[in-house]
């Protein structure tokens, strides 16, 4: 969801700075920087939270490979045994 959050915040973002931008009928070479900056803000984060995601999510990816060890035959004797 980091990611997805990020992008989701900035494209909205991206609006508003458009608006700003434009507002006066010119882009100055401050305001053309300061987009570009952005832009790469906007690619560190959105790596930084897929990287963060990666290290901190492996507990996840081991329970799924694990769950995944079983046959079907076996989950199916399980539920069986259960009721």
């Amino acid at each position: 969801m980091g990611v997805f959050a990020i992008t989701g915040v900035c494209s909205i973002w991206a609006y508003v700075w458009l608006f700003i931008v434009v507002a006066d009928n010119g882009v100055n070479s401050v305001e053309a920087w300061i987009t570009l900056i952005m832009f790469f803000i906007l690619v560190l984060a959105a790596f930084g939270a897929d990287r963060y995601r990666t290290t901190h999510g492996e507990v996840e990816i081991d329970q799924e490979k694990m769950l995944n060890e079983f046959t079907p035959m076996e989950i199916y004797r399980e539920l069986i045994l259960e009721k």
